[in-house]
């Protein structure tokens, strides 16, 4: 029973996580576009740099989880270096304003180059915290994968579970924090949540049996299937193309509800649900698929076929919008 409600603790905690995460990504869109002065830059500028950050930190991080004795403390360590970095990435968002103005007298307004700059403005604040963000998965697959044994399923419910978490951070903050105590005060929930997250894990670390790290790993090494590079790439198109998707989605969105934040909030509430859905679905098929890479293609070409559907539906929906 305490083993069963440790392991509860644990999924909470990843859950608060994906909370607070969402909460510092709609609170930077709203003070970015403040500083750069255009919404569609500032979502894209947040976005690129938010997934950017959870890849590096996923690659980065990831290979360091695996050879930390204590996963769990790892991965309360990783959440109040979250809290704090997000802290100071929001104060230092004051000091951009000076450095765009100068850049946007400089370069045409929709200039590369001061896209460029824009992304560099944004990277400098919120890449320190999303990239600790990427280790958090990896270590806490890593800190249950031994009490579960299963990995593939272990990270599709982590992913699953921590996406919901996702979706009622991004509601609360676009619908509710925000209005209720204001921008940065919103913010600072979100660090108090990591914070405390980071250390309720380092708590239950010092509980329970050995570590995952600490069980016998394989002798045997695993090699990658032949192809393994082209099939990462089209994972990696498949993200850029997601990317786009939403920054596009929101444009759409703001001509129909008018505004940006209610936008930016509905387009990344519907698009992690979907995910968050398709993760939990894929917990319980992922180890049925017979050919991976075939699933992987119709799934892509699913999504293909779903995106083209949305044209003529957006359409109609920005033109019932205008009439209202």
């Amino acid at each position: 029973m305490r083993k069963s409600a440790r392991g509860s603790g644990i999924y909470l905690l990843f859950f608060l996580s994906g909370a607070a995460g969402l909460v510092y990504e709609v609170v930077w869109s709203r003070l970015l576009k403040d500083v750069f002065g255009v919404t569609a830059h500032a979502v894209a500028a947040v976005l690129a740099t938010f997934l950017g950050g959870l890849a590096l930190g996923s690659w980065a991080l990831g290979r360091y989880a695996d050879r930390y004795d204590r996963p769990l403390r790892f991965y309360g360590l990783l959440e109040i270096g979250i809290g704090i970095a997000a802290l100071a990435g929001t104060l230092a968002i004051a000091f951009l304003d000076p450095l765009h103005i100068h850049a946007a007298s400089r370069f045409a307004p929709d200039s590369a180059a001061l896209a460029a700059v824009r992304l560099v403005l944004a990277s400098a604040v919120i890449l320190p915290a999303t990239f600790l963000m990427g280790g958090t998965l990896p270590a806490m697959t890593r800190a249950l994968v031994g009490r579960e044994g299963n990995v593939s399923r272990e990270i599709s419910f982590l992913y699953a579970l921590n996406t919901s978490g996702a979706v009622a951070g991004s509601l609360a903050t676009g619908f509710l924090l925000i209005r209720a105590l204001g921008v940065h005060p919103a913010l600072w929930v979100a660090v108090a949540v990591n914070i405390a997250v980071g250390a309720w894990a380092l708590v239950l670390s010092r509980q329970g049996g050995p570590s995952a790290a600490a069980e016998p790993e394989s002798s045997g090494a695993v090699e990658a299937a032949p192809g393994s590079r082209w099939v990462l790439l089209a994972i990696a198109l498949s993200g850029v193309v997601s990317l786009a998707l939403e920054v596009i989605w929101t444009r759409v969105l703001i001509l129909i509800v008018g505004s940006s934040t209610h936008a930016f909030v509905t387009m990344l509430s519907v698009f992690l649900v979907g995910i968050a859905l398709g993760s939990f679905i894929a917990r319980s098929l992922v180890d049925r698929v017979a050919n991976p890479r075939a699933a992987f293609g119709w799934v892509q070409a699913g999504i293909a076929a779903a995106t083209l559907a949305t044209i003529p539906l957006s359409g109609a929906l920005v033109l019932a919008a205008q009439k209202w």
